[in-house]
């Protein structure tokens, strides 16, 4: 016994070296048979949890080999396709699985979690604040700040927490920008029972859900701005989305996809030119015109956007139609996926790509902004003529066309607490909609 003990400990010290913290959380891929769950023995320190939580290796595939690639110049080179980390629903459901196990030992070994209040007022690197060895405490536990890097100030806000502080920030779907304010305390103070909690809720949700989805369709786990496309309950391909703002939440649904629509105009609904754009015109008169918006009266006229009393307008008394060109500035980008449901939800691109680098994206007015729609066109599509280049071609001729789906795909919105990111990590939501309670 004492030899496999002895064993035991070299076997698991080569793994801490080996493994850095944050890297060691749990992950999913696919795997042709289904993986065994170890339970980590209890007792040991959180450190060693950390190292010891039972890790699936991502299967990466380069699609690239299984299309040829259009020859192209460096100018105008278009990438046909993307390497993408291919994991199943099964792999999501199996890191959820490991999560609890992690968050259980880390509740054992931590009796009482670090607290701090969250104040109004904002900490970051360069400050001095007796919160910072707690929140320092939080980070070393939760495994993203090695435990036993030297601390010569306690109080002080060091490079050392402002990284620990970044990567827990991106793991929790927040602005990673390594600065302490109430959205980043709140989520350092929940404990891990509450971890656990969330967790078991959203395998619940899993387990539920996925009873009605079926062969090729598309998940959006709004509390984490992913999009995953599906195929057999395996994903083959996942980006990033912006969904809707707090008070103009997207709703839970499941929608088929009925056409994508390449360079598509914008009839702007009154709620948004009223909230949004009607402020802006009546400090700039030009705008409307300046970003290709033209205005029609009640009977189809086209109107000059500056002839028109503004001031006149309301919710209530609208008696115009504003609609903006296709084109570079369109808010849908250039292509849109019609969606058949009652909410008038839809999927579209965006001129504004930077959005896509922030970690909380609840930005819209409910409808659903993917990251790169081509690629999920390409996806829906599923023909093999259909290449990049041909879709971007398409676009390049700058009219409005429809090309239909043949295939039933729909497109179903969810709202789980803890998910997997497209590189199979654990990935807790910031919660836009606060619906979580902890």
């Amino acid at each position: 016994m004492l030899y496999v003990t002895l064993f035991f400990l070299c076997w698991l010290s080569c793994c801490v070296a080996e493994v850095t913290l944050v890297e060691s959380m749990p992950t999913a891929s696919a795997l042709p048979t289904t993986p065994t769950v170890v339970t980590p023995s209890v007792g040991l320190s959180v450190s060693e949890i950390v190292s010891d939580v039972v890790g699936i290796t991502p299967v990466v595939t380069d699609q690239a080999s299984l299309s040829t690639v259009e020859p192209t110049t460096l100018k105008t080179e278009r990438l046909e396709t993307e390497t993408q980390t291919i994991f199943s629903l099964a792999d999501i459901r199996l890191t959820l699985t490991n999560g609890v196990i992690f968050y259980q030992n880390m509740a054992n070994d931590v009796k009482h979690w670090p607290q701090f209040t969250c104040l109004n007022s904002i900490l970051k690197k360069g400050g001095r604040d007796p919160i910072v060895t707690v929140i320092r405490k939080q980070l070393v536990y939760l495994g993203f700040v090695e435990k036993d890097y030297v601390v010569t100030d306690p109080e002080f806000f060091d490079e050392v927490v402002e990284k620990g502080l970044h990567v827990f920030q991106k793991r929790h779907s927040l602005d990673a920008d390594g600065i302490l304010g109430q959205r980043t305390c709140r989520l350092l103070n929940m404990t891990p029972v509450n971890r656990i909690r969330l967790i078991h809720e959203s395998i619940a949700q899993l387990d539920q859900l996925s009873l009605l989805w079926h062969g090729r369709f598309i998940l959006v786990n709004v509390a984490t701005y992913d999009l995953f496309a599906v195929n057999q309950n395996r994903i083959e391909h996942a980006q990033s989305v912006i969904v809707g703002q707090k008070n103009r939440p997207t709703p839970n649904l499941s929608s088929p996809i009925l056409s994508i629509v390449l360079n598509p105009s914008w009839g702007v609904p009154v709620s948004i030119f009223m909230n949004d754009k009607l402020k802006r015109v009546l400090h700039d008169p030009d705008y409307l015109e300046r970003s290709g918006y033209h205005v029609y009266d009640q009977h189809g006229d086209l109107l000059d956007p500056t002839s028109v009393n503004w001031e006149g307008v309301s919710r209530d008394y609208f008696p115009y139609t504003v609609r903006q060109q296709p084109g570079p500035k369109n808010a849908l980008g250039n292509l849109k996926f019609i969606l058949a449901n009652d909410s008038a939800i839809f999927m579209h691109g965006t001129p504004q790509v930077s959005l896509f680098e922030k970690g909380e994206r609840s930005l819209s007015s409910g409808c659903i902004r993917v990251e790169d729609p081509i690629a999920l066109a390409r996806w829906v599509l599923n023909d093999a003529h259909m290449t990049m280049n041909l879709i971007h071609d398409m676009i390049d001729e700058e009219t409005t066309q429809a090309l239909p789906v043949k295939e039933k795909i729909s497109v179903h919105t969810i709202y789980i607490p803890v998910w997997v990111d497209k590189q199979g990590v654990l990935l807790f939501s910031s919660d836009p909609y606060h619906k979580n309670k902890f």
